[in-house]
């Protein structure tokens, strides 16, 4: 921690009281607006414990009453909440030094400078046989009304809250588009539905036609998008959610770290068919997003992978290994949370079956032709990077097409690849797209020329096989579109943007 009185010129650490070293994570800071001198501090702190003691919560409040010259610990045990991983706030009450909140994965209250905490505005109620949270996990934003400090306004992972009283209780303010899609996918219903997995409010699925404003603006409009699966908590990420192409009951849902699952929508039967590491063998790598599909060819067969791709020949109650780690298998130093070393995409050609590739989050591409029999690596000419996407033609055998992004690097340069000799050689079709992470490549079903991509700010075409690149952003926000895809009948793009939603986009006139 740092202060400066001379609006940055120089900057002195302060240091007096707190934790430091290599343990220290990051802070949250805030300074209280009825006495600026009154300062609290927030930090993650991963000091191991004592030998022979319990693990210690990592997070700690500490407060300094002469402007951050000395500090005090507030409380002997940690806070009782997860925090440091991706939320780390405090927030001090306008009109009392002493009335704080704390911002982890759950939402603390405090009278007493943090000596004490009690969860705010925790509240379990009961809907359509679920028990749910008012409140939703992990804490990231707070605005307290300096006019009004009983106003508050509460941004989570479940969305946007607002409070009248102090946090005691809580408005769900759940109208707004602002869901964060990781993954999106079709049936053919007319209309048709689109399914999705997003990020921390579960699987999700919906028709087509539903606009958004009809809810916004016509009173009693209710929400037709419906979960796959909610639980307790709001439902945790998803991520590829797929319908069974014949049996319409099923849908194929997962949450991360590659837990997979199959439900009976009519039944409400779950069934757990993650595929795991075998008794003795070392555990499987999972990456954060996990790849899976259903094989084209047969309706009852699945592909899924770790480090290595396993394949089901019965819904996913059974699995078989079909693959050597496919990763450069780096060393723990490269891996955490959102790890290195998995694999990150999966894709099968539609023109021959067995013919399959996979891409990992260590800069690899794969690919075999005779079902996982046999694999060739085939990344040279490619940039080491994670591997976005890859995606077997659906118009030409040998052509293949990959992304990549440098986003662990802090690389937001253009990487997106094609070859037509099954990844032997690459050529580079990024032509006048700007420099924007890629996160998704798709060929137009109908011509092989027409390709679009999703990127980290909007959706391009390409009408000649990317040398000449288009935007289609138009009225689209600014906002990460992480997949896409073109509904075979009805020829329209259903663009998944990771925090403004779905959009659908008629591609019939670019055709033409």
């Amino acid at each position: 921690m740092y202060k400066t009185t001379d609006a940055g010129q120089t900057w002195k650490r302060l240091t007096e009281g707190l934790p430091v070293g290599e343990y220290v994570g990051r802070f949250g800071l805030a300074v209280a607006p009825s006495d600026p001198n009154v300062v609290y501090a927030l930090l993650d702190n991963h000091e191991p414990p004592p030998e022979g003691t319990r693990r210690r919560r990592r997070g700690g409040v500490y407060r300094s009453d002469d402007k951050g010259e000395t500090w005090r610990k507030m409380h002997v045990d940690g806070v009782p909440t997860a925090i440091g991983y991706d939320f780390c706030l405090l927030r001090v009450s306008p009109d009392d030094q002493d009335e704080i909140f704390v911002l982890g994965n759950k939402l603390l209250h405090s009278t007493d400078g943090g000596k004490t905490y009690e969860e705010a505005g925790e509240t379990i109620i009961h809907v359509l046989s679920h028990d749910i949270r008012v409140n939703h996990l992990d804490m990231h934003a707070m605005w307290i009304d300096p006019k009004n400090p009983d106003r508050l306004i509460l941004g989570n992972d479940g969305g946007l809250y607002i409070s009248y009283d102090r946090g005691g209780t809580w408005l769900h303010l759940n109208n707004f588009p602002i869901g964060e899609f990781y993954a999106v996918w079709v049936d053919m219903d007319e209309p048709y539905n689109i399914y999705g997995g997003t990020q921390d409010n579960a699987a999700l699925y919906g028709p087509s036609t539903h606009n958004v404003e009809d809810r916004l603006t016509k009173y009693g409009v209710e929400d037709p998008w419906k979960h796959v699966y909610l639980d307790r908590w709001g439902g945790g990420d998803s991520y590829f959610t797929y319908r069974d192409p014949v049996d319409f009951d099923i849908i194929y849902y997962e949450h991360q770290f590659g837990v997979l699952r199959r439900k009976n929508m009519m039944t409400e039967e779950t069934e757990d068919i993650m595929p795991r590491a075998g008794e003795g063998e070392p555990r499987l790598r999972y990456n954060w997003m996990t790849p899976y599909f259903i094989s084209h060819y047969d309706p009852a067969t699945l592909y899924y992978a770790a480090h290595k791709v396993f394949k089901s020949t019965d819904r996913g109650d059974s699995w078989a290994c079909i693959s050597p780690d496919l990763t450069t298998n780096p060393g723990p130093e490269k891996r955490g949370n959102v790890p290195y070393g998995t694999i990150s995409m999966l894709s099968e050609s539609p023109l021959q079956q067995g013919l399959i590739y996979a891409g990992t989050d260590d800069g690899n591409v794969q690919v075999t032709k005779d079902d996982g029999k046999n694999w060739t690596l085939v990344k040279s000419g490619l940039p080491p990077k994670w591997v976005s996407r890859v995606i077997a033609s659906q118009h030409e055998l040998g052509t293949v097409y990959v992304a990549l992004t440098g986003y662990r690097e802090d690389d937001f340069e253009k990487h997106v690849y094609m070859s037509t000799d099954f990844g032997k050689t690459w050529t580079s079709i990024a032509g006048n797209l700007p420099s924007e992470g890629i996160n998704v490549i798709r060929e137009d079903p109908r011509d092989k020329n027409i390709l679009y991509i999703g990127t980290e700010l909007g959706v391009y075409v390409t009408l000649d096989m990317g040398r000449t690149w288009h935007s289609l952003c138009n009225n689209l926000p600014t906002t990460p579109v992480h997949d896409l895809v073109i509904h075979p009948r009805e020829f329209e793009l259903v663009i998944a943007t990771h925090g403004r939603s779905c959009f659908v986009l008629d591609v019939k006139p670019i055709i033409r």
